[in-house]
């Protein structure tokens, strides 16, 4: 009579639906587990990626600020020439301007020529 009590049809049933819960619950974990997985991946590669776009973006922007160092430099060397241009320029003036050539001539001794008087020799030699 155990055969036929009702416990022990249907107790067949209930295992083979477990089971079959039991895979569908597994195939759900597995899925789960490959969308967890899934996503773990594409945040591991975002993350790469921001970190690359960071590091290039410091090295463009340290590229940047040597280059306009440099550039400040090139500018700076370039307004010191040009004035020491100018510098050279006035001194240049100064020293072929008439006033300071008249200057230098009073000062350094010489005396005004004068009149102007010529030797008169009538020697045949000195007329050639």
């Amino acid at each position: 009579m155990r055969a036929l009590s009702i416990p022990q049809i249907f107790s067949g049933k209930r295992k083979e639906t477990k089971s079959i819960q039991s895979i569908k619950s597994q195939a759900v974990a597995r899925r789960r587990g490959n969308v967890q997985s899934f996503w773990l991946y594409t945040s591991y590669v975002l993350i790469t990626l921001n970190v690359l776009v960071m590091l290039s973006y410091l090295l463009g922007v340290n590229t940047q600020a040597a280059s306009g160092y440099e550039i400040q430099q090139e500018q700076n060397q370039i307004q010191n020439l040009a004035d020491a241009g100018k510098q050279l320029n006035l001194q240049l003036s100064e020293a072929t301007s008439i006033a300071k050539i008249q200057t230098d001539y009073l000062n350094s001794g010489y005396v005004a020529a004068g009149q102007i008087s010529y030797l008169q020799d009538n020697n045949r030699y000195t007329e050639r």
